[in-house]
């Protein structure tokens, strides 16, 4: 009969070695960590864009009923006038509050995007003098082009960098 002995190898016993692999796990979990804290930022951003674009499809909706109702009672209305379906209103987990006030359009956020209490604007601009001419809704900073009028205060109060292009 034969007998076979197994003997721990040096290798693993050495405590050297233990204690490079220590070092070595610490300074893998740094840089997880490093790597981790710096896609933080990045992810919140993006996700308050994220908001930010689900607000201007609410607002898209939003202006054709807007001007749907000033081509019909010839006033531009007020958030009483505009009634959104209670279904769509449970789809909208990130926006707390919609006002409308003469045909402008203000969205206010949940905390749920990262927003909380903040609002983006959806102004209406009008040539000067000319009633019933080309309407466009300036969406957050955008500026007044040449010629026309605004007749509400921007209220948006969401940073540039958070806002998609199409409102900066």
């Amino acid at each position: 009969m034969e007998t076979i002995i197994v003997q721990r190898s040096r290798w693993y016993s050495n405590s050297m070695f233990s204690m490079l692999w220590y070092f070595e796990l610490v300074f893998v979990l740094t840089v997880i960590g490093v790597l981790v804290g710096l896609a933080v930022k990045p992810y919140a951003s993006t996700l308050k864009i994220t908001s930010a674009m689900s607000a201007v499809s609410v607002a898209s909706f939003l202006k054709s009923e807007v001007y749907r109702f000033y081509v019909i009672h010839n006033r531009w209305p007020d958030s009483e006038d505009i009634v959104i379906d209670e279904y769509y209103r449970k789809e909208l987990k990130d926006i707390r509050e919609i006002r409308i006030d003469k045909g402008s359009i203000d969205i206010e956020f949940n905390n749920i995007s990262g927003l909380k209490s903040q609002v983006l604007s959806f102004r209406k601009a009008e040539f000067k003098n000319v009633p019933g001419s080309t309407l466009i809704w300036l969406c957050g900073y955008q500026p007044v082009p040449n010629g026309m009028t605004v007749d509400k205060v921007n209220r948006t109060s969401i940073n540039r960098s958070e806002l998609p292009h199409i409102c900066k």
